[in-house]
């Protein structure tokens, strides 16, 4: 898998978002889980209008602190 930071003009995406934390190790235990929910429930062939089949992992919303909340949202462009 080849990683890249691209600079883009904005985009949207739609797809599907989990709250997680850092602490206790929250985030260990729910990312690799909410993958397999993006994936084993199909919700990747339930989003209309994908630009193409690029999946993005957007980390976002990011609270104070290392282990404050953040959002992670897995989807396509749309």
């Amino acid at each position: 898998m080849q990683r890249a930071i691209l600079k883009r003009d904005s985009f949207q995406v739609m797809g599907i978002e989990l709250q997680t934390s850092n602490h206790g190790k929250r985030s260990h235990r729910e990312i690799p889980e909410h993958w397999d929910r993006f994936y084993g429930d199909q919700i990747h062939k339930r989003i209309p209008g994908r630009v193409d089949d690029t999946v993005y992992a957007l980390y976002t919303n990011y609270h104070a602190g290392r282990r404050g909340q953040y959002s992670l949202v897995l989807g396509y462009q749309v």
